[in-house]
C-alpha cells in the first residue's frame, strides 16, 4: 500500500510595516551662538561661500556627495538647503566668514522597527577644510543636538561616517554617541557604495516619558 503523504498546513507570513514619527524641523527662525560660530539661516547670496569650500578636491570619499564643478552647482544646493529648512549655515564669528554647516534631516532610524515609536533626526556636519583640527565639528554639532532634543523635542539623533574617514569618528566619539551597527550607503550622485558606521543617541527626558 504506497504511503500517504498529509500535506503540511499553510504557514502564515506577516509583514511589519514600520511607520516612522518625521520630524518637524525649521531653523529658518532660528539662531545659535557658542563661543566661536553662529549657527543661522543661510541667505541667497551665499552660493559663492558654499563652492569654497564644497568645490575642494578630495571631499567626495569622505561625504558620498559629488564635488561641486561650477557655482551653478552650488546655487542649486543652497536653493535645495533654503526649501528644506533643517541645515544650519555655520559662521566663524572671529574671522567673519561662513565655515561650513550642521543640520537634522532624515535618518537611517526612521526604517528601523526598534526605533518606530521615537520621533528621530539625523546629525549632518561639515567643516570647511582650513578649519579642521579646531574642535569647530564638536562645537556646532553641541549646539545642534541640544538645539534637537531641547527645543524640538526629538527622542533620538543618530549620526553616521565612511568606514575609512576616522576624523568623523573621533568627532562622533566626542560627542558620546553610541554605535549600533555597520551598513551599506549608496551615493546616488557618485553612482557608488560606501560602508558606514551608524550611531545613536538617545533624549533621556523621552526615555523617561516611554
Amino acid at each position: 500500500m504506497p504511503a500517504m503523504t498529509k500535506a503540511l498546513p499553510a504557514v502564515a507570513t506577516y509583514q511589519i510595516e514600520v511607520v516612522s514619527i518625521k520630524a518637524n524641523i525649521d531653523i529658518s527662525t532660528t539662531e545659535i551662538k557658542t563661543p566661536r560660530l553662529l549657527l543661522r539661516y543661510w541667505r541667497g547670496s551665499e552660493a559663492s561661500d558654499i563652492f569654497e569650500f564644497a568645490g575642494q578636491p578630495g571631499l567626495e570619499s569622505m561625504t558620498g556627495k559629488a564635488t561641486h564643478k561650477t557655482l551653478a552647482d552650488s546655487e542649486k544646493v543652497l536653493g535645495q538647503w533654503m526649501v528644506a529648512k533643517n541645515r544650519f549655515a555655520i559662521y566663524h564669528i572671529a574671522d567673519g566668514c561662513l565655515v561650513g554647516h550642521v543640520g537634522l534631516h532624515g535618518s537611517w532610524a526612521e526604517d528601523d522597527a526598534c526605533f518606530a515609536h521615537l520621533v528621530v533626526a539625523e546629525l549632518g556636519i561639515f567643516i570647511a577644510r582650513p578649519y579642521w583640527g579646531q574642535g569647530l565639528a564638536v562645537e556646532a554639532s553641541k549646539a545642534a543636538i541640544n538645539h534637537g532634543f531641547e527645543v524640538l523635542g526629538l527622542g533620538a539623533i543618530t549620526v553616521c561616517h565612511f568606514l575609512e574617514n576616522t576624523q568623523s569618528q573621533r568627532v562622533v566619539e566626542k560627542l558620546g554617541f553610541k554605535f549600533m551597527q555597520v551598513d551599506t550607503y549608496h551615493s546616488r550622485s557618485l553612482g557608488r557604495d560606501f560602508l558606514e558606521k551608524q550611531y545613536i543617541m538617545f533624549n533621556q527626558s523621552s526615555l523617561l516619558r516611554n
